[in-house]
Parts: structure tokens; sequence; C-alpha cells
């Protein structure tokens, strides 16, 4: 019961937590990243 009123927090080695905003901006900077990678192998073709 306790559980439920208690949520579960994750940290970063406890110098920052990690949350939906982050995790989202994280998956948002790897694909853009991700994108730019492709252009340039594709122009080198």
């Amino acid at each position: 019961m306790q559980m439920l009123h208690c949520p579960i927090r994750f940290t970063a080695a406890g110098l920052t937590k990690i949350n939906r905003s982050l995790i989202t901006s994280i998956v948002a900077g790897v694909s853009t990243y991700l994108v730019i990678l492709f252009q340039f192998n594709n122009t080198e073709k």
C-alpha cells in the first residue's frame, strides 16, 4: 500500500532527475543528430 503513495524516481548518479522531459529532450537530440548524419552520408555517394 505504501508503494502506491511513493512514486518511483530515477536519478543520474544523484546529479539530476531523470523524468519524462529529460528523456524527450534526449530522444529529440539523438533523432536530430541521426537525421543530419544520414543526410551527410547520402551526399557522399
